[in-house]
């Protein structure tokens, strides 16, 4: 009984260290494969009420340009979420004459993105091999004031 479950210990340790995960890669090498490490590395970083995350990716063949692109598209996810707001405006015009009322309405709906200082943090920044050039995953996250 005793070497039973000895056998089933390493048998269960030896099946724990065969799982894959984003943080063991080193090189992705297809698209469902890019799918499914963007959701391991994304899926651990949620929006709160008290702090917003933002999850982004890159590719270039230059490995600082692929580390700079996704740092910036992770501030721009970040600004969205954070800082954007839409402007609505209504306007309703009305002229009466021989022939009826004649109604004018004009309905505006503008995103506009406010001057922004993001003081964020880099929670996690991993670097893969693509193909012929790199993927840099970077999750970025600001507490809310």
């Amino acid at each position: 009984m005793k070497n039973l479950i000895i056998v089933s210990c390493l048998l269960f340790l030896i099946g724990c260290s065969q799982t894959k995960m984003a943080k063991d890669e080193v090189m992705l090498t297809g698209n469902n494969q890019l799918v499914q490490v963007n959701y391991e590395i994304c899926s651990e970083y949620l929006t709160t009420a008290s702090r917003v995350f933002g999850c982004a990716s890159s590719f270039s063949k230059d490995l600082e340009i692929s580390k700079s692109k996704s740092l910036l598209n992770a501030k721009s996810e970040v600004i969205d979420t954070y800082n954007s707001s839409f402007n609505q405006s209504q306007q309703m015009t009305s002229t009466d004459n021989k022939k009826g009322i004649v109604l004018d309405y004009n309905n505006q709906i503008v995103n506009v993105i406010d001057d922004t200082f993001l003081n964020y943090k880099i929670e996690y920044t991993k670097t893969f091999q693509e193909r012929n050039g790199f993927r840099t995953f970077t999750v970025i996250s600001m507490e809310l004031t």
